[in-house]
């Protein structure tokens, strides 16, 4: 450009680069237009005016400027990135590729083109190709975070966890504010921790991305997770703070943010939290507190055994016989270990002896009897056995009774010389 014209047209665009500076994409693109009625040919005002209009989401106007500027400048490397660019962001990937391949002709070690190139075939399920060409942008620019952060996503989501890890590790490096990129780490190392080996890691790098903030939906999730990390470390109390904040995400968003498998665990995790609770509460002798606490699991997780367990000890310790009774039918004893097991047939003998349900009662005490016979004796300390074969001997005493109320004398002397046999087995009868 040359004489006054000229200088008024440059003047015009350097107006313009201020106002894209400062993000004043609107009066940048009306100082860009001005510049070209003086000069239509402007190059740079043409490829400047094309990036205000794709950062204000007008990519097909975008298009048109940068096809100006092609067509002024054929060998305009970033005339055809841009385009590339915002084709990319109109979904066109096959189209974007072939602007990015351009831009590789002109200017082989253009970093941004290997890489986008490489995440428009990613998301064509071209992922060999694609990681060639991150392999290419990161030999060109290795201290650049973000082919290495792209080839581990493209890595994480074909399953190759290993490797995307590797990747993850190397832009945390690089870049450690990547939020983004800590909390795909730890998902990744998460989905991958059958044994719970790393847990102190995952649960590290999900408070890591929490710290630098993250956009609701992956917030949520991690809260989640970094609940069931903490509650598998025994910290109930930090399990159930960030369980409560991943649920309360959530449940703003009626429910869309957490997927239906992450929401149930959050609530089965969130529940036994609560059982703690609960436990923790009988055992400072606040029974009616641990009632409502494990009523409240209940309702999160009907099949938190820790709950049911936990509200008919309760209910014991208020002699709500019924209630004892009724707790345990929701408890799936296939799940717990043989002294609970015992625990439970001993509790529901004693509910039933004093509801009169003597036939119940001898049962469940029968149960006790035969599952430590089976363990050799060593399901039930020696102090507890006694109470117990006295409990048994006064419900076949009771039933003597009963039968012989009802004039079944020879059942009633049967389950008397039971009673007695009973007894004189236990500590009680020495």
């Amino acid at each position: 450009m040359v004489g006054k014209e000229g200088d008024k047209a440059e003047d015009l665009f350097n107006k313009g680069l201020e106002f894209q500076e400062s993000l004043k994409f609107e009066e940048a693109i009306e100082c860009y237009d001005k510049a070209l009625e003086i000069e239509p040919l402007y190059e740079g005002a043409w490829g400047n005016k094309g990036v205000c209009l794709e950062r204000t989401g007008r990519y097909t106007n975008a298009l048109n400027c940068y096809d100006k500027v092609l067509e002024i400048n054929p060998k305009s490397y970033m005339g055809w990135f841009s385009k590339g660019n915002t084709l990319y962001n109109l979904d066109r990937n096959e189209e974007a590729i072939k602007c990015y391949e351009e831009t590789i002709k002109i200017k082989p070690d253009h970093y941004g083109s290997w890489n986008n190139k490489g995440n428009c075939l990613a998301i064509l399920d071209n992922y060999e190709e694609a990681f060639i060409c991150f392999d290419k942008a990161i030999d060109i620019n290795p201290s650049d975070e973000s082919a290495w952060a792209l080839k581990g996503t493209w890595l994480d989501k074909i399953d190759r966890s290993e490797e995307a890890m590797h990747y993850y590790a190397e832009a945390l490096k690089i870049n450690p504010g990547l939020a983004n990129i800590w909390f795909k780490k730890a998902l990744c190392l998460f989905s991958s921790d059958k044994e719970n080996s790393n847990v102190e890691e995952y649960v590290s790098q999900f408070e890591t991305a929490l710290d630098l903030g993250l956009p609701s939906e992956d917030e949520a999730n991690a809260r989640a997770l970094l609940g069931y990390g903490y509650t598998t470390l025994e910290k109930y109390s930090e399990a159930k703070r960030e369980l409560e904040k991943a649920k309360g995400i959530d449940d703003q968003s009626n429910n869309e943010i957490l997927g239906e498998e992450i929401r149930e665990m959050a609530n089965t995790q969130l529940a036994f939290c609560y059982a703690v609770d609960a436990r923790s509460l009988r055992e400072e002798g606040k029974v009616d507190e641990a009632v409502k606490v494990a009523h409240q699991a209940i309702q999160l997780d009907n099949s938190c055994n820790a709950a049911h367990l936990v509200l008919a000890e309760c209910y014991l310790d208020q002699k709500k016989w019924n209630s004892v009774i009724s707790e345990y039918k929701g408890v799936d004893i296939n799940k717990l270990t043989p002294d609970l097991v015992i625990l439970i047939h001993t509790n529901l003998g004693l509910s039933y002896k004093e509801t009169e349900n003597i036939d119940s009662a001898i049962t469940e005490f029968e149960k006790v009897l035969n599952l430590n016979d089976m363990a050799e004796g060593n399901l039930l300390e020696k102090s507890k056995l006694p109470p117990i074969l006295n409990a048994l001997s006064q419900c076949y005493a009771m039933k003597s009774a009963s039968l012989n109320e009802e004039g079944k004398l020879e059942e009633a002397i049967t389950a008397a010389k039971k009673s007695i046999q009973i007894f004189e087995s236990s500590d009680a009868g020495h």
